[in-house]
């Protein structure tokens, strides 16, 4: 870490991955670190999955009746099931690390899943054991959805959950960790209002003098894989922090493929190294949560940029 002089603490952005263990995790199991994953890509098959843990779906002794089939296969609404860990799709740096359940990480055969529609949502854990899953979509060909999306919290999964009343997947990790999407997010549909989300690092827009500097809390300044942001229509926004260490937060859009506000985005003084963002529908603000405690609120209209 580096210091301000008289203004607190400042993460050093030269920080290398600690591949024995998991960031802050103060215990539990780690995985030896590997650069790769040793699965190939196979469809899940369809008589090898286990709803709820013990009904098996094949074509004759199916769980999901026949309404409740997507036009594309699969079930219309998400659900959790177990399918073969060796079916796991291959992505580099993540692995089908599945335990047997949150106190025991003993690595398992079956690792639990979101089926929908064609799609089987899986929870990887990154070979470097940093608290996180990728969640990644594949079909029934071996197809993946898309390059899928980081979210931090946890690692080894040992079971999914599905809610139906709040509209959100949960997988589970070890100890207390737990990573919650909704149905929204899992899809990667763009939202139609505003939402607070997450986003890997890796993602965050190139803006001269200004980074992608996220961390744990406000008071923890330890660096972070992925930031918080606010996804609306075609736009993720992120919150970047001045390279000179400034209380002040560039605020800047980008979409999928990479293009940038052609605005420019805006600045808005008050904080920096972003932790959290949370969305208010009513007032029409989202805001912006930094170090020590502090944060900033962006209106609606200020965000507004091309919407569909």
């Amino acid at each position: 870490m580096v210091s301000d002089a008289g203004d607190g603490s400042a993460p050093d952005h030269a920080i290398a991955s600690d591949a024995g263990d998991a960031p802050g995790d103060g215990g539990g199991d780690d995985r030896s670190a590997d650069a790769g994953v040793d699965t190939a890509i196979d469809a899940p098959a369809s008589d090898g999955a286990t709803v709820d843990g013990d009904s098996r779906i094949d074509s004759s002794t199916s769980d999901v009746a026949m309404g409740d089939l997507a036009i594309d296969g699969g079930p219309a609404t998400p659900v959790a099931v177990q399918v073969p860990s060796a079916s796991a799709p291959t992505v580099t740096g993540w692995r089908a690390d599945c335990a047997a359940s949150d106190v025991d990480v003993t690595q398992t055969g079956n690792c639990w899943v979101i089926q929908w529609r064609q799609w089987t949502y899986w929870a990887l854990s990154n070979a470097d054991n940093r608290e996180a899953f990728q969640i990644i979509g594949v079909d029934a060909n071996g197809n993946l959805k898309s390059a899928g999306f980081e979210r931090m919290g946890a690692r080894y999964v040992w079971q999914a959950t599905v809610d139906s009343t709040a509209v959100t997947v949960s997988y589970f990790g070890q100890g207390d960790g737990v990573v919650t999407i909704s149905w929204a997010d899992l899809d990667e549909e763009p939202p139609p209002s505003p939402e607070a989300s997450e986003a890997a690092i890796e993602l965050a827009p190139v803006v001269a003098g200004w980074n992608a500097t996220c961390v744990g809390s406000s008071a923890d300044v330890t660096l972070t894989n992925t930031c918080p942001v606010v996804k609306w229509g075609r736009w993720t926004y992120w919150a970047l922090s001045n390279a000179n260490n400034d209380q002040t937060l560039d605020i800047v859009g980008v979409d999928a493929t990479g293009a940038l506000n052609p605005n420019g985005g805006f600045t808005k003084d008050g904080t920096r190294y972003v932790w959290k963002v949370t969305v208010d529908g009513a007032a029409r603000t989202a805001t912006f949560y930094g170090q020590g405690g502090n944060d900033i609120d962006v209106t609606f209209d200020e965000l507004r940029i091309d919407q569909p």
